[in-house]
């Protein structure tokens, strides 16, 4: 975590391409496991593979963060917010909004549900991790009944390998070297809603998926006047 801490934003890019690369692999591992009948484990690899793609938008909303407000972190603080399900939505917005590009901030404000796209994105990482384990461990349920990995279905294991599929091809950008070099240089906007996201995350103050989009909007209402307007009309 310290080396998470003290990097700079270049070598976090290439840190969250590499983790894409990862996600390929583990993505071809699980198709392989489903041709030869390992369902169970080809179910839990590709609920996996999504999740590096997320930790690798993750790890690059920790590089719009400032390097001043990262070097404040304790480690063990941002060891739990790198795997928590509230960076892996913030990562989403990332994805979802093209941070890469210029008008970002007009962009996210402009969403018309965001509480409700950052509390869904929260939910969606929350079950995939409970979907990834179910294949690799024998649990013993709340309700009494066993939960097995040889319960997992041929149906099951290939609609997940299916889902990693769609992931994959949503997460080109990536893989793309000129989008990446992008997110290397961000434009000023990007990192200006990025520090409000932050700022809020690792306090107190952000109690509900509302609280944090009525502050992403007032952080955007906060930019220069004009600086936004031209990207965003692009």
């Amino acid at each position: 975590m310290n080396a998470v801490r003290s990097a700079n934003r270049r070598v976090l890019v290439e840190f969250a391409g590499k983790t894409a690369e990862n996600a390929r692999g583990l993505l071809a591992d699980a198709e392989c496991l489903l041709e030869v009948g390992r369902w169970a484990r080809a179910h839990s690899l590709a609920h996996l593979a999504p999740e590096e793609w997320a930790k690798a938008y993750a790890v690059l909303t920790l590089s719009f963060m400032s390097p001043e407000l990262r070097s404040r972190i304790p480690g063990k603080d941002l060891r739990l917010l790198l795997g928590s399900h509230v960076l892996k939505a913030a990562a989403e917005l990332v994805r979802a909004m093209g941070a890469a590009r210029p008008g970002v901030a007009a962009r996210v404000a402009g969403m018309p549900d965001l509480a409700g796209f950052l509390t869904a994105a929260t939910e969606h990482a929350a079950g995939a991790n409970a979907a990834k384990e179910r294949g690799l461990y024998a649990d013993l349920m709340a309700d009494g009944t066993l939960s097995l990995p040889s319960d997992v279905t041929a149906a099951e294991a290939a609609e997940a390998v299916e889902r990693a599929r769609e992931v994959g091809a949503s997460a080109a950008l990536l893989h793309d070297q000129g989008a990446l070099a992008a997110f290397a240089d961000p434009a000023a906007e990007a990192l200006a809603i990025a520090d409000t996201l932050f700022g809020l995350w690792s306090g107190t103050e952000a109690e509900s998926a509302e609280a944090v989009a009525a502050a992403i909007t007032e952080a955007d209402a906060g930019l220069v006047p004009g600086e936004d307007t031209g990207a965003a009309a692009g």
